[in-house]
């Protein structure tokens, strides 16, 4: 992500991010004992927020953001969550996958998409 950040001219803050690295809002993605990446959701009066999805690129195109996301809406659900919005650089490849799994852009912020996804609960 710092990466994104240097691209669009913005800045980072290594020490704001690890502060922010908070256990109660942070989930460890492993595959087989391996750590392959995180995401951080925050409970918002608005809806849930999904302030950042990680995957180390080794493990991209495999179809495991795809099955991340579906995780993360079941998650989501089984705590009476409706929405999951999000945040992300527009030139950004995983707003494919967003768009895919349902998110729909709601808004733009300097050089960020804002996607929304409303989540329905299976009857």
């Amino acid at each position: 992500m710092k990466a994104y950040y240097v691209v669009h001219g913005l800045t980072w803050d290594d020490e704001r991010y690890q502060q922010e690295f908070s256990p109660d809002i942070t989930f460890i993605v492993e595959i087989k004992g391996e750590r392959i990446g995180y995401f951080r959701i925050l409970d918002k009066a608005e809806g849930w927020y999904l302030s950042d999805v990680q995957l180390l690129s080794t493990h991209t195109g495999q179809g495991i953001g795809r099955a991340l996301l579906t995780h993360i809406d079941e998650w989501v659900l089984a705590r009476q969550g409706t929405t999951v919005t999000l945040r992300v650089f527009s030139d950004n490849p995983a707003v494919r996958l967003y768009k895919r799994t349902g998110y729909k852009v709601i808004g733009e912020e300097r050089n960020r998409l804002v996607m929304r996804k409303q989540l329905v609960r299976a009857l």
